[in-house]
């Protein structure tokens, strides 16, 4: 058996726990609130409000405790960084959690590409009613488009972002997000205050266009140019259950996975650059290499 503790039992940490008791071979502890987890671990998973990401896992990650860390991995480059170096340093293994890349419809997207062409351009929609006080819904949202996009076409370049709603404490909770890319341009449109839940991200080419709806029955669909329309095939296994079996097979193998955690700081680099560009009124910022 393979202790593993949870750290953070929100809605999705829930989801984590309960899919962690669905696999036999692994003891989970939860770890309420004050309480320290037990000594004995193999690997620690947070499901923490994202703003306390980074100063949960540092300690995990400098004793070389293996890592699992919900989307996104920290709220600012800066902590990113910090944490890279920690696993960098120590050699320790930190999976965090975008789910999308585990997702059976977006590896039948991603297979699917060919058909289309050439590429032009991503139009990205993430909506639904779930207003937040710790982060921005750029943090909310932002990781799943952004891992997506950066595992098709490669690390973006630039970012233009516009709010059109924010909190009294300055948080945009609804937005439009546009993200240049090496190969073209992703539009992002992304919201917490939408009562209209959606999740789709479309791929335009000269021959067609690729939508992944994720609030479909039928996930992934070629529209050609004529109109005609194409279910693509794609396997049925749960995203959280593909994910967290990747995150245990890796402890088992002892591996420390550094490509995993410099997407992840790719990611916050480039959320955090959408944010700035929001609160600069649109201004296009560039995303430094990181």
């Amino acid at each position: 058996m393979m202790r593993l503790a949870l750290i953070g039992r929100g809605r999705w940490g829930q989801n984590i726990e309960r899919t962690m008791r669905s696999f036999g071979d692994i003891d989970l502890v939860v770890v309420e609130k004050g309480m320290d987890p037990p000594a004995d671990i193999a690997g620690v998973l947070i499901a923490t409000p994202s703003s306390t990401h980074a100063r949960l896992a540092l300690p995990f990650i400098e004793s070389g405790i293996p890592t699992f860390i919900e989307k996104p991995m920290t709220t600012s480059v800066a902590d990113a960084l910090r944490l890279q170096e920690a696993a960098l340093a120590r050699g320790t293994l930190v999976h965090v959690g975008h789910i999308y890349l585990h997702n059976p419809a977006f590896h039948a997207l991603r297979d699917a590409l060919p058909r289309i062409g050439r590429i032009h351009s991503v139009v990205s929609e993430k909506m639904n009613y779930g207003p937040r006080s710790d982060s921005s819904v750029y943090w909310d949202w932002l990781p799943h488009d952004l891992s997506m996009a950066i595992t098709l076409f490669g690390p973006p370049r630039a970012v233009r972002a516009l709010t059109t709603v924010r909190s009294d404490d300055g948080h945009a909770h609804a937005g439009v997000v546009a993200t240049e890319f090496a190969f073209g341009h992703v539009i992002s449109n992304v919201s917490s205050v939408s009562h209209d839940k959606r999740k789709r991200f479309s791929v335009f080419g000269d021959a067609g266009t690729l939508v992944f709806d994720d609030a479909a029955e039928d996930k992934v669909a070629l529209v050609l140019p004529d109109g005609a329309r194409e279910t693509i095939a794609c396997g049925r296994e749960a995203p959280l259950a593909e994910e967290l079996s990747v995150f245990i097979d890796a402890i088992r193998s002892g591996a420390t996975a550094v490509e995993e955690i410099d997407f992840a700081v790719q990611v916050v680099g480039a959320v955090e650059a959408a944010e700035e560009s929001a609160y600069q009124e649109g201004m296009r910022l560039s995303i430094l290499a990181l």
